[in-house]
């Protein structure tokens, strides 16, 4: 398939640099929203294990290092995270805590 018909399927271009000059708050928000992010994610990775008592089988989401949310049922966890955090929601980490947890060793 040739790029010319490919392009329109791809829907809009947009250059990094793009969309950090759109991105609300704009490169220093960003940045921000990175780093919130990644320290929630990592709270939860740090946790995961002991989280696997009271969450297993579930997806828990983080907000500034706060379990705000749980449900076995990922979709229904995202419809209520929307809803509640809307202006947040791309910094919440979600992560499913697995009934047992399997460590590979190289």
């Amino acid at each position: 398939m040739g790029v010319d018909r490919v392009r329109p399927m791809a829907g809009a271009h947009i250059t990094a640099e793009q969309m950090m000059k759109s991105y609300p708050g704009g490169l220093e928000r960003l940045k921000e929203d990175w780093r919130e992010f990644t320290k929630n994610s990592k709270w939860l990775a740090e946790r995961n294990l002991r989280l696997s008592d009271e969450y297993k089988n579930e997806y828990v989401a983080v907000l500034r290092g706060k379990i705000v949310d749980h449900d076995p049922d990922c979709k229904a966890l995202w419809v209520r995270l929307r809803k509640k955090y809307a202006d947040r929601i791309h910094v919440v980490a979600v992560e499913y805590i697995p009934e047992k947890n399997i460590m590979l060793v190289f």
